[in-house]
């Protein structure tokens, strides 16, 4: 979802988003281009 609407306004976003591996919980920063690809993680 937030891939598609930086592809479709050509904009860079950054969100936080929860993960779990396990009964570890992570939150996870992203960050997505404006093609709509996923460039970076931490």
């Amino acid at each position: 979802m937030l891939a598609e609407k930086a592809k479709k306004y050509r904009m860079y976003v950054v969100a936080q988003i929860p993960e779990r591996d396990g009964a570890k919980r992570y939150s996870t920063g992203v960050l997505i281009d404006r093609d709509g690809n996923l460039v970076g993680k931490y």
